[in-house]
């Protein structure tokens, strides 16, 4: 229940600046019509007593309920809770790049879905390729798996998998999971598997189903590791990222601290997965994910891009394409 307060606050910020718009949530947004200072209003419940600013639990008080945006052929919705990279031109560019990189009739799971931006994208180029006839065989064969840990990703995924072409809908499928947990069956039925986590990289559980489990990693870049100052640390790693991309020599890396990813052996990834497409936001954490990839001798690193969604800044966004060199 919305306290009366929130909810009087909500409604003046409604009718200051958006107590003019139509409100239709099933209507895409006319490039005609100017968009209201105020999309909608939403309250957050947070009663937790740290540092965390953003609650789980959401309400809706006026305005549209969806916010839609374009990821290739695809319409996503979202909702406050989302997450929704802001530079959408480079995004655009990225999504192009990375369905270059899969098959026709491709298998693909994706774990750190988030609303599902890149799967939807994929989903509804291979629901255009397969629409005609004679594409019976291909479409028979193509889907897109999607695993996101927020639950409430889940509603507004189901929205925008509705817009998707009918003979599409049935081959896309989400879940709520944390990646650690589902990685074991995601990996099972792909021929193409894709991460996009957050700064720190794959979680141990994840780095291990795609290597063997036994991979020792050179954390050199980690997030704390290595000597010398924090100031220092970064910088140095900022310089390798550039190197990296640019194919300059790099500086000399941080002094390297070790890190065990996996207690275990572990099976080896199944034979029918043959490509991993990597999109980083973190480029140390990268790096070390990477360096545990190729260690491991079951992938090679064939192709990266950086895309600059900041700019201005420093940070690049990171496309990275690994096939399969030994299948077990």
């Amino acid at each position: 229940e919305i306290p009366e307060r929130a909810k009087a606050l909500a409604d003046a910020l409604w009718t200051i600046g958006g107590g003019a718009a139509v409100v239709d949530d099933a209507a895409a947004p006319s490039p005609q019509t100017p968009p209201p200072l105020i999309h909608s209003v939403w309250v957050n419940f947070n009663d937790a007593r740290d540092n965390v600013i953003v609650g789980d639990s959401w309400a809706h008080v006026a305005g549209q309920r969806w916010h839609w945006s374009r990821a290739g052929d695809a319409d996503v919705c979202y909702t406050p809770g989302s997450f929704m990279q802001s530079n959408t031109a480079a995004y655009h560019r990225l999504l192009e790049a990375l369905r270059s990189h899969v098959p026709a009739g491709s298998a693909v799971s994706e774990l750190y879905a988030g609303a599902g931006a890149i799967g939807l994208s994929i989903a509804a180029a291979a629901a255009a390729e397969t629409a005609g006839a004679g594409a019976a065989e291909a479409a028979a064969t193509w889907s897109v798996r999607c695993v996101e840990s927020v639950a409430a990703a889940a509603e507004p995924f189901a929205v925008s998998v509705a817009r998707l072409p009918e003979h599409a809908r049935a081959r896309v499928s989400f879940e709520v999971a944390r990646a650690e947990e589902a990685v074991g069956a995601a990996v099972k039925d792909a021929d193409v598997f894709i991460v996009d986590p957050p700064r720190k990289g794959l979680d141990k559980n994840t780095l291990a189903a795609l290597t063997d489990g036994s991979v020792d990693v050179d954390g050199g870049g980690v997030e704390g590791g290595g000597g010398g100052g924090g100031g220092n640390k970064r910088n140095n790693r900022r310089k390798r990222a550039k190197a990296y991309i640019s194919g300059l020599p790099p500086p000399p890396a941080p002094t390297p601290v070790r890190m065990v990813v996996a207690q275990q052996q572990l099976p080896p990834p199944p034979p029918r997965l043959k490509t991993l497409l990597y999109v980083s936001c973190g480029f140390s954490s990268f790096e070390r994910d990477a360096d545990a990839l190729v260690g491991s001798g079951q992938w090679a690193l064939t192709h990266a891009e950086g895309f600059n969604f900041f700019p201005g800044g420093d940070a690049l966004e990171v496309l990275a394409v690994f096939q399969r060199t030994r299948v077990d």
